[in-house]
């Protein structure tokens, strides 16, 4: 058989895949599990199309951040990590050789490797850290990580030691480091490039940037000064973006691209249905609805109870998903020490969303509101599925904003919208779930606001008893079952999907981000 014709039959099994009705439980051909290596050992050189499924508008780490895997994908490639988590919540230094607090827990102490160096050739050393860290303090710079840094007061030691001083006691604060302050810039770029170092980024990756048609493409070459002897094991690697996941699949079946960062569950099952290879880890929170909770109509919490109980998860899940997945029952999911049946999601219950848009109505609120999207199938899908269940009630319209990805990110990340896609993904509810649900968090797109959220968020950091944290998890769950300032559409499972000629896949963080430097040809 020719190529061309293995293509087309695989292209095809991937649109049945996609059609068809499988449990979410096949796990096709993954080839491992929890960020384990896959696809055997890699070869040095040669080059490999990667696919990521949206755009990106900077790669400057003062906005890009590792807990987004949009970001990160393109991230680790350019910039590396100080140290980084594994798909199991651990932290593990990478540039970093330790993190470590003194007995208070509000003096940390970062060592770092010698020797690492930019790839402009500026020293990796705890000065860059240390400028990194500040450069996110200060207000001005607009940084994703300003609420975070602001009140730290790091001081260099000597050439590899970095000290950090808290303002109070965090027992967890390595999860800070590895999520908040691992992307590291160089000075000399930061300092030369000003606004613009985002658009050229210089920092201790495996790769280089070398071009970036924006909602097209990146080029990266390999940096012949990376940290780690005999890697990258590639030459250079080309991000395309595809924003249609299925489209996405194909290019791989097709011989087109090699590996595909994927943000869908029922894509990471529909590829292994065709035959491609996969690494996923099972996570808390999940891909779904954001609400406004500041913006009308969902500044009112029954607006947002109304449109929990008018949808059936269940339902969704076969329509939207193809049965691909399996409902969420929780924001945490089944298997984690904070699970509480007592907190799932709003049952369906047609009376009863009835009965709330009703009574926002007689107020003179009724449900009005505009749902951004963006162009991806299963995106639209999600949203046209959304619009027809609310168009079987009174009292509620739902118009729908299709954007670009690079748009729709945009739109996230400054909230303006009333209801979007949006998703919450986290294996260790620290620094996650404060940054996304505590008053003014620097993820907290829903500005969702409540002063108990705040208490118990904040008491699980500094509290090293378990039995305690697993108490304020419980108060934070029973507000923000409540409250439902998100609702995921479905139980998450993140990866990546790759060829059969493809080596040395390691994931980290969320399972859905490889270490770019691993990846190669199969021998």
């Amino acid at each position: 058989m020719s190529r061309s014709s293995r293509a087309v039959r695989k292209i095809a099994a991937i649109a049945v895949a996609l059609v068809s009705a499988v449990s979410a439980a096949a796990c096709g051909t993954s080839a491992g599990e929890g960020g384990s290596g896959a696809g055997g050992v890699a070869t040095n050189g040669g080059s490999m199309t990667f696919v990521a499924q949206y755009e990106t508008t900077t790669m400057d780490p003062l906005i890009t951040y590792v807990q987004s895997t949009n970001d990160t994908f393109r991230t680790e490639a350019i910039f590396d990590l100080l140290a980084y988590t594994d798909t199991t919540g651990k932290v593990v230094p990478r540039i970093a050789q330790s993190i470590t607090p003194d007995t208070t827990h509000t003096v940390w102490t970062i060592k770092l490797r010698p020797g690492v160096q930019f790839s402009d050739g500026t020293p990796y050393d705890a000065a860059a850290v240390k400028f990194s860290i500040d450069r996110d303090a200060v207000e001005a710079n607009h940084s994703t990580q300003y609420a975070v840094a602001k009140d730290l007061k790091s001081t260099v030691v000597d050439p590899l030691t970095l000290r950090i001083t808290l303002p109070s006691p965090n027992a967890q604060f390595d999860q800070v480091v590895s999520q908040s302050f691992s992307l590291v810039p160089s000075p000399t770029a930061v300092k030369k490039e000003g606004k613009d170092f985002g658009q050229h980024p210089v920092g201790a990756g495996p790769f280089v940037l070398q071009e970036w048609v924006k909602g097209d493409h990146m080029s990266f070459t390999r940096n012949p000064h990376y940290w780690q002897p005999g890697l990258p094991h590639l030459d250079s690697v080309t991000l395309k973006v595809v924003e249609d996941p299925q489209q996405a699949t194909n290019f791989l079946l097709s011989g087109e691209a090699q590996l595909f960062e994927v943000q869908h569950t029922s894509t990471l099952a529909a590829g292994e249905k065709a035959g491609l290879q996969s690494v996923k880890t099972a996570v808390n929170g999940g891909d779904g609805l954001y609400f406004n909770t500041r913006r009308a109509p969902f500044d009112d919490p029954r607006a947002r109870q109304a449109v929990g109980h008018a949808l059936d998860l269940s339902e969704l899940a076969k329509v939207v998903y193809h049965g691909l997945v399996k409902p969420p029952k929780n924001l945490f999911a089944t298997g984690s020490p904070y699970y509480d049946p007592k907190y799932d999601y709003p049952a369906p219950d047609k009376a009863k969303a009835q009965q709330l848009f009703d009574e926002l109505a007689a107020e003179g609120k009724p449900v009005d509101f505009t749902y951004v999207t963006t162009s991806g199938a299963e995106d639209v899908k999600l949203a046209q599925y959304v619009q027809s269940r609310l168009a079987t009630f009174r009292n509620v319209t739902m118009n729908i904003d299709t954007q670009s990805g690079a748009e729709r990110i945009q739109s996230y990340r400054t909230s303006n919208f009333q209801m979007t896609t949006g998703a919450t993904f986290f294996l260790n509810p620290y620094p996650v779930a404060q940054s996304t649900f505590s008053t003014g968090g620097v993820l907290n797109y829903p500005l969702y606001s409540d002063p108990d959220v705040d208490a118990a968020l904040a008491d699980a950091v500094t509290t090293t008893d378990e039995s305690r944290r697993k108490q304020d998890y419980d108060t934070f769950l029973q507000h923000y079952t409540q409250d439902l300032p998100t609702l995921p559409t479905q139980a998450t499972e993140l990866g990546v999907l790759f060829t059969g000629d493809v080596a040395g896949v390691q994931t980290f963080e969320l399972g859905c981000t490889p270490f770019w430097e691993q990846i190669g040809s199969k021998k």
